[in-house]
């Protein structure tokens, strides 16, 4: 059973938190920063970032650095220290091409905290990765929507859920990865730090209410944002990431414990139109950005979009942009 409940700390010394970090090759830097910035707020008076209450480190060969996804490269500080002087190990996954990319030494760490008791934590492909050391026996693990299917294909034992921020039992914690990681945080300093400095993070770190996000008007995430049946909104930031998948209808039906058939009903009722035809436009609309502003071939272009051939694309690109395929490569030419 996951308990999803912190036992609080008896630390007698003024530090009340110490975190190691490892990163994967093209770790998200958003999990690395929800991580260090709740830390950070916690971790002093105002504004003042001294390491007094809580202690991180980034763990690696000592002037080694690790790329981030977005390429910005964050550099190790710790040489590798014994992994018992920490209440919490971090890993933090990257893209899963590269999992098997990350030095050995990180794996072997992972394998010393294990055995020294340490909470370990993965964040994002970080599940990957406990997963694959077989650590997580016993567990079941939290992931992100966008990594079901590959986590079903890579570990088809190992229970998971998409429906949580995080999950912790018996000294190990998933989370998904995005803003999950904060929510996970925020649970942690309470714990170790009480509700007051938990509640000065949470007011550093929220948007004000003013923010805006017309920037996303027109993406699935923002019309998510507009529905209030939670199965659609999940549905629609799935099918964001997804619409080239063939399998896509079966795939989004059993990850929401839904038919087809209320799959398609539910998503009528609130999108407004069928969910097939809402995959085509998401097809499509990709298809004339890679038309625009890529060389590849319109084969090419069909079949990554997922479509099975180019005539069939052809024709449901003329039927929805009154234009062929060929004629806007050759206008994106011109211009």
């Amino acid at each position: 059973m996951q308990t999803n409940v912190l036992e609080r700390p008896t630390n007698t010394t003024g530090v009340e938190i110490q975190v190691a970090i490892v990163l994967w090759p093209s770790f998200p830097l958003l999990s690395l920063t929800g991580i260090i910035e709740s830390l950070r707020h916690a971790a002093d008076i105002a504004d003042r970032s001294r390491q007094i209450y809580c202690r991180w480190s980034v763990i690696g060969k000592k002037g080694s650095a690790c790329r981030a996804s977005c390429g910005t490269n964050i550099e190790a500080d710790a040489d590798y220290p014994a992994p018992e002087q920490f209440d919490y190990l971090f890993v933090v996954g990257g893209l899963l091409e590269q999992l098997t990319q990350a030095p050995q030494q990180h794996w072997e760490y992972i394998k010393q905290a294990a055995d020294a008791n340490v909470m370990i934590v993965g964040v994002c492909t970080g599940v990957f990765v406990l997963a694959q050391m077989g650590l997580l026996q016993g567990h079941t693990a939290c992931i992100h929507p966008y990594h079901r299917k590959d986590f079903i294909e890579r570990f088809p034992r190992l229970p998971l859920t998409t429906q949580e921020d995080y999950l912790l039992k018996n000294q190990r914690a998933t989370v998904p990865g995005g803003t999950s990681i904060f929510n996970f945080m925020h649970v942690l300093i309470t714990m170790h730090c009480g509700t007051e400095r938990a509640a000065k993070v949470t007011h550093q770190i929220t948007l004000t209410t003013r923010s805006r996000l017309d920037h996303l008007n027109s993406s699935g995430a923002a019309l998510s944002l507009r529905i209030q049946d939670t199965r659609i909104q999940r549905a629609l930031i799935f099918i964001e990431s997804h619409h080239r998948d063939k399998q896509l209808l079966d795939d989004l039906a059993n990850m929401l414990e839904l038919s087809e058939r209320q799959l398609r009903r539910l998503f009528k009722l609130h999108v407004g139109i069928g969910i097939k035809q809402y995959i085509l436009n998401k097809r499509l609309a990709n298809a004339y950005w890679l038309l625009q502003y890529t060389q590849q071939h319109l084969t090419a272009i069909a079949l990554e979009v997922g479509f099975a051939n180019s005539a069939h694309f052809s024709v449901a690109f003329k039927t929805r942009y009154g234009i062929k395929p060929s004629e806007l490569r050759k206008s994106a030419r011109l211009c």
